[in-house]
């Protein structure tokens, strides 16, 4: 549609404006009435189905009321249950509790009873024993002498049923052959005490009674702190020399050895 000139309009504008509108309205009644048959539509439908919704409204209350209804009772069975556990634990509890005061009962009963017995029966071998004692005690008394003689006759029957130790032959270990058990025991000493002082070397240590003491050692121990004291020749390697006695390296006595026979006859001399 055109509005260019308002002034001097034109024959052709207005046909063609006119013709627009007549086609705008056409429109516009064909889609009122298409409205209109919708809304009809709409309201016959409601008219139709009005009673329906009127039953849905009351089926919704009916069931809505059922629910609460539902509720309240299963709440009130819910509180009657609660209260009938309740009284069954109440029960439980006191059927228990009045077991455990009878059982506490029963055993203090026992246990006081035992404890009266055996009180009772250990007076009594407290008794017994004491008695006991007090006669042997007295068997003792009246049988002293013969009790000491009967020990000593036989201790000595023991004794005189060793065998005699000067007569008890043994391996000699030292020897190498059969001896009697005190020349055995003599060979082991001697064997051992390789370190053994003589009597004026122990008096050359000069050591006083707290010192020896103090020490606290065995007799194998003692010689060799001695000669280690005393700085004597190590007896592993070390002899008594056959000239003078003393106790030497044993290279010292095979010097002295080589000397006594350095001007002797020789085999084919002698």
């Amino acid at each position: 549609m055109s509005y260019t000139s308002f002034d001097f309009p034109h024959t052709h504008f207005y046909d063609s404006d006119l013709r627009e509108l007549l086609g705008m309205c056409k429109t516009l009644m064909e889609d009122y009435n298409k409205l209109v048959a919708d809304l009809n539509s709409l309201n016959e439908w409601r008219v139709k189905h009005e009673g329906e919704y009127a039953e849905l409204v009351v089926k919704l209350s009916e069931v809505e009321q059922e629910l609460s209804d539902f509720e309240v009772k299963l709440n009130k069975e819910f509180a009657d249950l609660d209260a009938a556990l309740q009284a069954k634990f109440n029960d439980l509890v006191n059927n228990v509790n009045a077991e455990l005061e009878a059982a506490l009962k029963t055993f203090t009963e026992l246990y006081n009873t035992l404890r009266t017995q055996i009180e009772s029966e250990f007076a009594t071998i407290k008794v017994e024993i004491a008695r006991a004692i007090v006669q042997l005690q007295n068997l003792i008394a009246a049988n002293n002498e013969y009790v000491f003689e009967e020990v000593a006759r036989r201790l000595e029957e023991f004794i005189q049923n060793l065998p005699d130790y000067e007569n008890l032959i043994v391996y000699n270990p030292v020897r190498g052959s059969q001896t009697n058990v005190q020349t055995a025991i003599l060979d082991l000493y001697d064997e051992f005490r390789i370190y053994g002082l003589t009597a004026a070397q122990y008096d050359s240590l000069q050591l006083t009674a707290s010192h020896y003491d103090s020490l606290n050692l065995t007799a194998l121990e003692y010689d060799r702190m001695g000669y280690k004291l005393l700085d004597y020749p190590d007896p592993t390697y070390s002899m008594r020399d056959p000239f003078d006695g003393q106790f030497v390296k044993c290279q010292v006595v095979i010097y002295k050895l080589a000397d006594l026979h350095r001007d002797c006859l020789t085999a084919a001399e002698y």
